[in-house]
């Protein structure tokens, strides 16, 4: 169905109030040719051009819809599919600038730059994708654990859209992950930014596929149950010359250069440029069937050394308001290190709108502490327990990220000191920390592996460490946490508030030994975690536990690991000895550089009882 403006949605557009403004701007198939539609204002002239007119250098001269609208408009009768075109603007100074389009849905592989008449549109939703939103929607009560993913460099040979929908949904669902996270799959022109110097937000990354095969992997890893998160990024853009930078030939879409990416701003104050973003983030929902977004830079789009960006704010609210009006499912998670308050509290409520946050905090301390000696570690024992003072002050998640393992930071085993054993047990420690803490999970592909060297955006991941006894047993203890993790209902169902979660020992430092209980909406469903993060091992450690009960290991950082699981009592009795604050106690050996997750034994009851 061809389209056709009317004067609410002009209104609307100008107004940063037009949310889907990719049905109206870019090439669409008309019944008389293929309509092109973009907005460019101050111009004195502006034509498009491609195969359809040989790449004329006057191209098809378009025309405004309305005095002063500034959008362009033009039917090409022998425009097709599949056709490369620009768009040639005549700025006020005379000069002529070719561009690509901002709300192009396709545009060729790098470093080629033109945009493509795509046949990509809305397609029905399957029924997978129901089933993943109907359980996923609205419904923070379940286990969350993210694989983040990228797409160039997961596996030789799996580098495109359609290799992975092949071989990366069953993988994640057999290691005991339940969402994947791309990083920025929209249209890129260096590898080396990871996909967060953007040039085309409404196109995906050429060199991977074609539209059809992003949706392809979409629809394959809802297939097989998985949500699918997007990395989108609304805080700044790729100068490149073909872009969105100087549009007109001088500032159209960008406010000032970004201090630490050399890339361009958007410019907020701008309503078409909100319309812009806001409709692009919807886009992805409603042609992709995505699940949910991560909005990168949302720390750097506040702005918090100037108090805060109100302009910035308000974005975010609107945004939100507007996705979960139109996709109530949605997954809508901030990366965001400032102390902006109520990040994750609802618009009405007066907050920004989002449903989680990184916890960013949380992530920096955790990788302090294990990458201290064990001397150091008596003096730092409050980075493993300050995250609980804030940890239901938002709807968090927990990020081991990409950002993690680049630029000289090390790898997270190659950030844990001491010999060679010894990182992988501390490794194990801090991944069974991360899986019993409060807070939904996210980890980088190949952390699995536990690599020594950094992530390369151009290279696959080392799966030629799985050759190796250590990191083969690392890779087979993470698909059993991970596992776990997903029925043990203690570590999920209360993540938001202090039901869930209960100190029993938070203050020895002097051993660097931390006790506390994760608890299920049925009280009685509980599990212990104790970890022991120094090399001594206890040979009698007395543990406070709430009721007189044998109680059973039923998890171990040793598993898999030199042996160390035989050593560990499987059962153990509480007795009447009060102690750390708690009724009873039992006593167990706890050796050095080791967690553990112990819980009561119940009988279970017969059926005709």
């Amino acid at each position: 169905m061809s389209f056709h403006w009317n004067q609410e949605q002009i209104f609307l557009f100008h107004e940063g109030r037009y949310f889907q403004a990719y049905e109206a701007f870019g090439a669409h198939a008309a019944p008389e040719g293929i309509r092109f539609c973009i907005w460019v204002p101050d111009a004195k002239f502006v034509a498009v051009s491609g195969d359809f007119s040989e790449w004329n250098e006057e191209g098809v001269s378009m025309k405004l819809i309305a005095p002063e609208s500034e959008i362009w408009e033009i039917i090409v009768p022998n425009a097709k599919i599949g056709d490369r075109y620009k768009y040639l603007i005549e700025t006020s100074a005379g000069k002529r600038i070719w561009k690509m389009d901002p709300y192009g849905r396709e545009a060729e592989i790098p470093p080629e730059t033109a945009s493509i008449v795509s046949e990509f549109s809305l397609a029905p939703v399957s029924s997978a994708s129901r089933q993943v939103k109907q359980k996923r929607a609205g419904n923070q009560i379940q286990p969350m654990n993210i694989y983040e993913v990228h797409i160039g460099s997961w596996r030789e040979n799996c580098n495109s859209y359609q290799a992975l929908s092949k071989s990366l949904p069953g993988y994640l669902v057999e290691h005991g992950y339940t969402h994947v996270e791309f990083m920025p799959v929209m249209y890129h022109p260096f590898g080396g930014s990871w996909g967060y110097q953007i040039t085309c937000f409404y196109a995906p990354a050429a060199q991977w596929g074609n539209p059809q095969e992003l949706r392809g992997l979409v629809e394959a890893c809802h297939h097989v149950g998985l949500g699918v998160i997007f990395d989108w990024v609304p805080g700044h853009f790729c100068q490149n010359e073909e872009g969105l930078n100087e549009f007109n030939g001088r500032e159209v879409y960008e406010a000032e250069e970004h201090p630490l990416w050399g890339t361009k701003r958007f410019q907020l104050m701008r309503p078409e440029v909100q319309s812009f973003l806001i409709s692009n983030a919807a886009f992805w929902f409603a042609f992709y069937d995505i699940d949910g977004i991560r909005v990168d830079g949302v720390a750097s789009m506040l702005q918090p050394e100037e108090d805060y960006d109100p302009v910035a704010v308000e974005f975010f609210r609107t945004l939100n308001r507007m996705l979960f009006k139109r996709f109530p499912y949605a997954i809508v998670a901030a990366e965001d290190s400032t102390a902006f308050p109520k990040v994750t509290t609802p618009v009405y409520h007066g907050g920004l709108g989002f449903n989680y946050k990184w916890n960013m905090g949380w992530m920096n301390d955790a990788l302090q502490y294990f990458s201290l000696s064990d001397r150091e570690k008596t003096e730092a024992h409050h980075q493993l327990t300050f995250s609980m003072v804030y940890a239901f002050n938002e709807s968090f998640v927990l990020p081991f990220s990409h950002d993690e393992v680049v630029h000289g930071k090390k790898t997270l085993l190659d950030k844990m000191v001491g010999k060679y054993d010894d990182k992988f047990d501390k490794l194990r420690i801090l991944y069974l920390y991360m899986m019993t803490h409060p807070g939904k999970k996210l980890s980088f592909m190949g952390n699995e592996l536990a690599p020594f060297l950094e992530w390369r955006y151009d290279e696959s991941l080392e799966w030629k460490m799985l050759e190796y006894d250590a990191h083969r047993s690392f890779y087979r203890y993470l698909h059993d946490l991970n596992h776990f993790y997903l029925k043990e209902k203690s570590l999920w169902e209360q993540d938001q508030s202090w039901d869930g979660f209960r100190w029993i020992d938070a203050n020895n430092q002097k051993q660097s030994i931390f006790v506390y209980q994760r608890i299920a909406k049925e009280t009685k469903d509980y599990s212990m975690i104790v970890i022991n993060a120094k090399e001594e091992n206890q040979l009698e450690f007395r543990m406070g536990v709430p009721e007189r009960a044998k109680y059973r290991l039923v998890f171990s950082s040793n598993l898999h690991a030199r042996g160390l699981q035989q050593s560990i009592k499987k059962t153990m009795q509480a007795t009447p000895v009060p102690w750390q604050s708690q009724p009873y106690s039992i006593v167990l050996r706890l050796p050095g550089y080791t967690g553990l997750i112990i819980k009561p034994i119940r009988k279970r009851r017969r059926k005709d009882d």
